[in-house]
């Protein structure tokens, strides 16, 4: 986008009216202050709101000074809803927002947007915060091929399940999770991923929020008694190779049978190409582990 194309936030609230239609209206994380102006006006205008948390949209319709009726829009009552909530947005404007954040981000929401697209009904984001793309931004790592997987899975082998699926996808996992399971979350990490680099974002934009990156066992212990709610960034190891699968198949080999390091780690970069720099790594990753104790 180029300057020309932009709005000016100075003139934007107070000459632009919404049209009817469904708006997915993202709301602050954490800090009322993040509130967008574009957000308020669409607030006010509003006949209907929907929300997943009832409580919390009516703080932010106080702060808009908004009469919209709200209604509750959750897991289980959502194919309910969707008549009435598109009723409205045929003819008047219909928000919807999330209990935080961008609307559709591990909401449950998706399938009143796709039924306004189905009906022909206008579908307009108004974008702003989302714990997504904040953690993303301060995560320090290079944002391409990420896999966004929501709330952690509670049980230990759905958990493992995923960092396995994930491990040959993506190169970044985000995960959100309440502070006081964030330790078994860190340290299931650590054990299925050969504890990789990850940062904990917690409370974003709030008075205590705590923004922190390190191996995942590290972090699993500094975050032992935390409070409040997280997103965990976690780098996952790069796919490896095919012949740095056949150095460790055959390095396993070495050492069940004995063999010396030195000795190991140049017989197999003879054989398979790998660097010896490398063979030597993949030796020491793989000291203490079941295939052998050969030193």
């Amino acid at each position: 986008m180029t300057p020309s194309d932009m709005t000016s936030p100075d003139s934007a609230a107070a000459t632009w009216l919404p049209s009817p239609g469904l708006y997915v209206v993202a709301t602050p994380i954490g800090n009322l202050g993040d509130l967008s102006e574009r957000a308020i006006v669409v607030l006010r205008s509003a006949a209907l709101v929907a929300a997943e948390d009832t409580r919390t949209t009516r703080i932010l319709l106080r702060r808009a000074q908004s009469p919209a009726k709200v209604v509750s829009l959750t897991e289980h009552n959502v194919e309910d809803r969707i008549p009435s909530l598109l009723e409205t947005a045929s003819r008047a404007v219909a928000a919807l927002v999330s209990e935080a954040g961008t609307p559709l981000i591990a909401d449950p929401a998706a399938r009143l947007v796709a039924e306004a697209h189905r009906r022909g009904i206008r579908v307009s984001p108004i974008p702003g915060p989302s714990a997504l793309t904040a953690a993303l931004s301060v995560a320090g790592f290079e944002v391409r091929d990420v896999l966004f997987a929501g709330f952690a899975p509670r049980k230990p082998g759905e958990l493992r399940e995923l960092f396995a699926r994930a491990r040959g996808a993506a190169r970044l996992l985000v995960l959100f999770e309440r502070a006081n399971r964030l330790p078994t979350l860190l340290e299931a990490a650590a054990d299925a991923l050969g504890d990789p680099e990850a940062a904990v974002c917690r409370e974003m934009t709030k008075l205590h929020e705590e923004i922190a990156r390190g191996r995942c066992s590290t972090l699993a212990g500094r975050f032992r008694t935390a409070r409040g709610e997280c997103t965990v960034v976690i780098a996952l190891p790069e796919p490896e190779t095919r012949p740095e699968s056949e150095a460790r198949r055959l390095l396993a080999a070495m050492r069940r049978a004995g063999a010396r390091r030195s000795h190991a780690a140049a017989e197999v970069a003879r054989l398979t190409g790998v660097p010896r720099d490398r063979v030597y790594r993949l030796w020491e990753d793989s000291n203490g582990a079941p295939e052998g104790n050969g030193s």
